[in-house]
């Protein structure tokens, strides 16, 4: 099997991506035209499995499911596949993401 080019593996890309000397996790993502200071575009899924509990006096309604987002930090791109690189993406789990930018939702 011929190498890759990049991270070949989740740890080495935070390692290699997500050092704190370079990658500052309170600055927003460029996005645009590549500078800072315009708004980062985040995408949203709610993926609702279940409707628990309506109680209609209080008009609530509870609710299981996921929520998931998603948006691009250039600071954080890496060599796809098809550009020599080891992977297309990186799902981040848990506190894998503390060292990285999220959106204040």
């Amino acid at each position: 099997k011929a190498s890759c080019i990049g991270p070949s593996s989740k740890q080495g890309f935070l390692t290699a991506y997500a050092d704190l000397q370079v990658y500052d996790k309170t600055e927003q993502p460029p996005c645009g035209s590549g500078t800072s200071g315009e708004a980062t575009v985040v995408e949203v899924q709610l993926y609702l499995t279940q409707v628990n509990k309506v109680d209609l006096k209080l008009q609530q309604v509870e609710v299981s499911g996921y929520f998931r987002t998603w948006w691009k930090d250039s600071r954080l791109e890496f060599p796809n596949k098809t550009q020599g690189g080891c992977f297309n993406s990186i799902s981040l789990n848990g506190r894998e993401g503390d060292y990285m930018w999220v959106p204040e939702l």
